[in-house]
């Protein structure tokens, strides 16, 4: 897996903390996310950059363990722009996360060699209405593949209805 890859998710992560019901509840926080890709594919395009087809799976860990994010499964896939020997040009994507009563959020990112951003796209049940986004880097590259990132960020999570 080229490093490209490995920024093409670089800003797939976000931890969110849960707000009393019916209040909008404004958050920031960190962390990590370790990712394993499950696909990976690189086509030469005729001016020698290469265009890249990712997806991961991860595992968010938050710095707080008692968030309700703290240990959900993410789901992501992009597309990227990389140099002829693999460096990253410039990536874009999108992420699922899911709790474990099936409650889901989106997010999407934008990554270049530098690191990434990311920003929310909506969510269903505790993530309905929730709206924010922060920055990304990868922090750890394994030769099997497998990398971290370390995220930070803020977001509001919307108003609920009991």
């Amino acid at each position: 897996m080229t490093r490209f890859t490995f920024a093409a998710f670089a800003a797939a992560a976000l931890v969110f903390a849960q707000p009393a019901s019916g209040i909008a509840q404004q958050m920031d926080g960190g962390g990590y996310v370790v990712y394993v890709p499950s696909h990976d594919q690189a086509t030469e395009l005729p001016d020698g950059r290469l265009r890249t087809s990712d997806a991961l799976k991860g595992v968010v860990i938050a710095d707080d363990p008692e968030n309700p994010f703290h240990l959900m499964s993410q789901d992501c896939a992009g597309t990227g722009l990389a140099t002829a020997d693999g460096m990253p040009i410039r990536t874009a994507g999108y992420c699922a996360g899911r709790d474990g009563e099936g409650n889901m959020w989106w997010l999407a990112y934008w990554n270049d060699a530098e690191g990434g951003t990311w920003t929310i796209l909506g969510g269903t049940g505790t993530f309905e209405g929730m709206e924010g986004g922060g920055t990304t880097q990868v922090v750890a590259m394994g030769d099997d593949g497998r990398f971290t990132i370390r995220w930070e960020g803020s977001w509001t999570m919307g108003a609920m209805d009991d």
